[in-house]
């Protein structure tokens, strides 16, 4: 809905970058959406070390219609 509403409410040369992570304490997971921003970076406090998101970016919101979007 997200894309949609950018599409229909910007200009032909206006878009959106959007990361959302969804997390799950309880299952010790995180789901992560990517619409056209940089990778995200984990930071694992334990070992105190970065590292690298995974996927690719995928296209940002708000630039094509019926657009869908991997987690």
């Amino acid at each position: 809905r997200l894309n949609e509403a950018a599409l229909n409410q910007t200009d032909e040369d206006t878009y959106v970058t959007v990361c959302c992570a969804l997390i799950d304490p309880a299952e010790r997971t995180v789901s992560i959406a990517n619409a056209g921003h940089p990778p995200i970076i984990y930071y694992r406090s334990r070992e105190k070390e970065c590292i690298p998101g995974c996927g690719d970016p995928g296209i940002m919101a708000g630039f094509l219609p019926r657009q869908e979007y991997a987690t």
